[in-house]
């Protein structure tokens, strides 16, 4: 799947006709104000599309009010025949730009139990008010944004798939489906219930800097979150610990994912972490290279991977992973293809992944 910039229709729906064309599973817009409204450019693509599956990659509960998105998603489920899924999350950039603060473990609890009720159409509670029954054209996969150990057992528990965003490195994906597998027990479902997606900033270049250059912003929102995360787990090595401090407290929502000038690259270039980064979130080499990737995070129980396909060269990127990747990643046996192993997602417009 990918996720695709809305940044002008014309450029966009050209892009969503070539995701199709190149057989990916589907198309996600993110959620924050820096782009064009998710529904509204997720709409436009279902009008040019006729197989790939669409949705907010991801919006909130902070600045949306479940009834809203229970509605949004469902008109775009009844539009697109089916296609429609819900990529749901704390918020960052969304509700930093409104002055708000992400949604906390319970209240995403809460955002989650109250879409997945009105998607039902059953009443629900929300911020302390019943919500009435409303038109809804039925339940829509929802897949849970999550980095933690709490919010990726909370995804085992209640969503549909889950979209982890934290680290490609294999101890990374090992311990989150862990946790996601851990929420499937406590709340009785059956293994394996839960898809498993990851973020993969992915480019395909002849060489490590080519590559660098195509996902270096794509790279420095990935690192907002991912360094947050690390110094919590206390997962850095020692030389890195106070660089990923003072990126984390000099990033610019301002220029969240904005380019080509964008100061949170020029600070993370600064402080050294580039290496680590591209290491920890990126795969970048020819398309042997990434599809070899993608299939080791198949063997380790990935079933989908989130290419932010935003740069300058989204277009060869799309056309790329199409001819290039997909007929060479192996997850059940010599000769599959993605839809065997690894299915990819080709944002239009990421957010805060």
């Amino acid at each position: 799947m990918t996720n695709l910039a809305s940044d002008g229709f014309d450029g966009f729906l050209q892009r969503a006709r070539a995701v199709e064309r190149a057989g990916l599973y589907g198309i996600g817009v993110g959620d924050t104000p820096q782009f064009r409204d998710p529904y509204v450019s997720l709409a436009a693509a279902a009008t040019v599309t006729s197989r790939v599956r669409l949705g907010p990659v991801v919006t909130n509960a902070v600045t949306r009010h479940p009834a809203a998105t229970a509605s949004a998603i469902s008109s775009l489920d009844d539009l697109s025949g089916g296609r429609a899924f819900l990529g749901f999350g704390a918020g960052d950039s969304a509700a930093h730009q409104r002055g708000a603060r992400p949604s906390r473990i319970g209240e995403l609890r809460e955002g989650v139990t109250a879409i997945r009720d009105l998607l039902h159409g059953r009443g629900t509670q929300w911020a302390g008010q019943p919500v009435g029954p409303q038109w809804s054209r039925g339940p829509v996969p929802l897949v849970l944004a999550a980095n933690g150990p709490l919010s990726l057992r909370l995804a085992g528990e209640l969503a549909d798939g889950v979209l982890m965003g934290g680290g490609i490195d294999p101890d990374n994906v090992a311990s989150a489906v862990g946790r996601v597998r851990d929420g499937e027990a406590a709340a009785g479902r059956t293994p394996g219930s839960v898809d498993i997606w990851i973020v993969a900033r992915t480019s395909i270049a002849g060489s490590l800097e080519e590559g660098y250059e195509r996902v270096r912003i794509v790279l420095s929102v990935a690192a907002n979150h991912a360094l947050r995360a690390d110094l919590k787990a206390g997962r850095l090595p020692d030389d890195l610990i106070e660089p990923a401090r003072t990126y984390c407290d000099g990033y610019s929502f301002d220029h969240h994912g904005t380019g080509p000038a964008n100061p949170n690259v020029d600070l993370l270039e600064s402080l050294g972490l580039r290496d680590y980064l591209v290491e920890r979130l990126a795969v970048v080499g020819n398309g042997e290279h990434v599809a070899a990737a993608y299939t080791r995070l198949a063997r380790l129980g990935v079933t989908g991977v989130l290419v932010p396909a935003v740069s300058e060269d989204a277009d060869e990127l799309i056309r790329r992973l199409g001819e290039e990747v997909l007929p060479r990643v192996d997850g059940l046996g010599p000769g599959t293809s993605a839809a065997a192993g690894v299915d990819v997602l080709a944002p239009a417009a990421f957010g805060d992944l």
